[in-house]
C-alpha cells in the first residue's frame, strides 16, 4: 500500500490519484475527518481501489506512533511512504506564537522523520520501498518572513539526500520533491500577500513530476522554472541575494 500524509488537498491528493492510478491502495493520514472522508470518496471513484483514511494530527507529540499502530491494526503494510503533510505561517520570527511554531515543526519535521524510521525497515527486509518527501524550493534559501518553515523544508532536503545515500543498493529510494510556487491553499494559510499567480504551477503537474521522480529513484526533483531558478541561484550567488529572491517570490 502507499501511505500520503496531507493527502486530502493540493499535492498531497493529487499523489494518491497517481499512486492508485498506478495501482497501489490507498492509506491517507489527516487531521480533518470530514475532508478525509470526501477525499477517499473522490480517490475510490476515480479508480477501483481500497482507501483507508485515519484522522491523525500529525503536529502532535506521537502522531507517528499512532498513525502505524492504525496501519497494523488493520493489517496493512506500506510499500509507498509520501510524507506530504505540512504547514507554513509568515510572520516576523518574534511575533509567531510559540505553540503554533512547535506544531510546525512537529508536523514538517518531526512526524515525518519518525514516520520514515517506522516504516522503513518494512520497506528493507522485502527489498522494495519509495519514500517521497515534500519539500520545498525555499530548501534552497533563507526567507526572513518565514524563518521556521523554510528551516523545516532545508531539514527535509537535507535529510533525504542523506537517506537516499545510505539506501543505495537497498531496493528502496528515497526522494525530495521540491516545488517552487504551486497553486494549492498554502499561501492563504501561510499568510502570503497576495497569492502570487503567475508563474505558478498546478499541483497536478507537480504530483506528476515527483511521482515520475520516485518511481525513477530519484534523489531530488526540482519541477517548475521558479523552483529551478531559486535552486540554481542558491549554489552560484551570495545567500543575501537568494533570500530577496525568495521572498519576492512568496510575495509578488
Amino acid at each position: 500500500m502507499a501511505l500520503i500524509t496531507g493527502g486530502t488537498s493540493g499535492i498531497g491528493l493529487e499523489l494518491a490519484e497517481r499512486l492508485a492510478s498506478a495501482g497501489y491502495c490507498i492509506i491517507i493520514v489527516a487531521r480533518d475527518q470530514a475532508r478525509l472522508e470526501l477525499a477517499a470518496a473522490q480517490l475510490s471513484l476515480d479508480q477501483p481501489c481500497e482507501v483507508l483514511p485515519l484522522s491523525v494530527d500529525l503536529s502532535k507529540r506521537d502522531a507517528a506512533y499512532e498513525v502505524v499502530d492504525l496501519v497494523e491494526q488493520h493489517g496493512r503494510r506500506v510499500d509507498v511512504l509520501v510524507n506530504s503533510a505540512g504547514v507554513g505561517r509568515r510572520s516576523a520570527f518574534v511575533e509567531q506564537d510559540v505553540e503554533a511554531m512547535l506544531d510546525m515543526i512537529r508536523l514538517n519535521v518531526a512526524s515525518l522523520t519518525v514516520l520514515t524510521r517506522l516504516l522503513l525497515p518494512g520497506m528493507l527486509e522485502r527489498g522494495f520501498g519509495r519514500v517521497l518527501n515534500v519539500a520545498s524550493a525555499t530548501a534552497y534559501a533563507a526567507d526572513p518572513t518565514m524563518a521556521v518553515h523554510n528551516a523545516t523544508k532545508a531539514y527535509v532536503l537535507s535529510f533525504t539526500e542523506s537517506l537516499a545515500e545510505e539506501l543505495r543498493g537497498t531496493g528502496v529510494t528515497a526522494t525530495a520533491l521540491c516545488p517552487g510556487p504551486t497553486r494549492t491553499n498554502f499561501y492563504d494559510d501561510a499568510g502570503a500577500l497576495p497569492a502570487m499567480t503567475t508563474g505558478m504551477m498546478e499541483a497536478y503537474e507537480v504530483a506528476e513530476a515527483g511521482f515520475r521522480g520516485m518511481m525513477e529513484g530519484k534523489t531530488v526533483v526540482v519541477p517548475g522554472a521558479s523552483g529551478k531558478l531559486l535552486a540554481g541561484l542558491a549554489r552560484l550567488i551570495p545567500g543575501t541575494v537568494t533570500q530577496q529572491v525568495a521572498r519576492r517570490l512568496g510575495r509578488r
